[in-house]
């Protein structure tokens, strides 16, 4: 499955980003996950709630569900499912239920404005392999953080990895938003850290872009620190610190500003992806007008990535090259694809080695 040397599209045990919190109320609600129906409710307290989409009876949406309680009950046969997917009810046999009748549900972890889903093995679920929220600048901190938006995406969610960790496309592909002609040529510095990876990039910019001028309130040239982190399998923080003119390096150089933008494309399909961004700044707090200036001006950008990855996905639908050619600034993207491909191969050993087990 392109660009992985695996047919197996993308790996499930790992954490997704399945929905901002303010999409799931006590009314169902469906997305498509990772190729699975998957609706999302809220109990009567507020805890979001993850089932399979399917009625186990008779495939009937669940989104069509009522809500009963805290339980949905399917709008078809009435079969009723508790919170915990356990069935409580067959209307056509009141006194037996087997114990064994069951809703699919999902580990479900709200954290932020963001709901992380387990689409995998349950009992692999493990929330310390969540992004520190804290590190993020999300929560804890003394920056600002708001949500984006979510975006469809017509292409496989690892073209957007593969389009954050180079950002060499924003000369191009932001050239009328966000890029500078600089940073294309600006020498890349990639770093596994264990848990990510890091890219990083400085580039001098004698004429910020306007947008960054009027938003940081620049008054002349600037030193500008780009980088990417990477959580594998899909969530990319992306960013940028504004120096004075040759003040990155220096102690106690002057810092206009730093902020990052969260790109998370959560699989839809193995073709086809959900788009969440959100972005986070360290400078103008409590202004809602700001607020709303950088909404706007990043999510141009956003939809620029998007036009560009789709255009992607069209030529790789028309039949795959011999191979593809690689540049210097392409090793961030190759050993983040690494990185996936590595945990799809683990699964995929796993389930294997359980198999000749059995």
């Amino acid at each position: 499955m392109y660009p992985f040397k695996t047919t197996q599209s993308y790996p499930r045990n790992q954490w997704y980003i399945a929905a901002f919190s303010h999409e799931v109320s006590r009314t169902p609600m469906e997305r498509t996950l990772l190729d699975e129906p998957v609706v999302l409710y809220r109990t009567g307290a507020g805890a979001a709630v993850a089932v399979a989409g399917r009625c186990p009876h008779r495939r009937f949406p669940m989104v069509r569900a009522a809500v009963v309680g805290d339980a949905l009950q399917c709008g078809y046969h009435g079969w009723t499912f508790d919170c915990s997917g356990a069935c409580t009810r067959i209307p056509s046999q009141e006194q037996y239920v087997p114990a064994g009748f069951k809703l699919r549900t999902y580990p479900l972890v709200e954290k932020w404005q963001w709901l992380w889903i387990w689409m995998g093995d349950p009992t692999l679920a493990d929330t310390s392999l969540i992004p520190d929220h804290a590190a993020l600048h999300l929560e804890n901190s003394a920056w600002q953080a708001s949500i984006g938006g979510v975006e469809p995406l017509a292409g496989r969610f690892q073209l957007m990895n593969e389009n954050v960790l180079d950002l060499t496309h924003v000369t191009f592909v932001h050239a009328a938003t966000i890029g500078t002609s600089g940073i294309a040529a600006a020498p890349i510095e990639v770093e596994d850290r264990g848990r990510y990876l890091h890219s990083q990039r400085t580039v001098a910019e004698p004429n910020p872009t306007p947008f960054h001028t009027r938003v940081l309130g620049l008054d002349g040239p600037v030193e500008r620190v780009l980088s990417t982190d990477f959580y594998p399998p899909a969530f990319l923080s992306s960013g940028s610190s504004f120096y004075e003119a040759g003040a990155s390096g220096q102690p106690g150089g002057r810092l206009f500003g730093e902020f990052r933008v969260f790109h998370i494309a959560t699989p839809e399909t193995p073709v086809t992806s959900h788009y969440f961004w959100g972005f986070t700044r360290s400078f103008g707090q409590g202004d809602e007008e700001l607020t709303e200036q950088l909404r706007a001006g990043w999510r141009l950008g956003v939809l620029e990535d998007i036009d560009a990855i789709e255009a992607n996905e069209r030529m790789i639908d028309r039949g795959p090259l011999q191979h593809d050619l690689s540049a210097q600034a392409d090793a961030g993207p190759l050993r983040g694809r690494r990185m996936v491909e590595d945990m799809i191969l683990a699964e995929r050993g796993t389930e294997l080695l359980s198999s000749a087990l059995r």
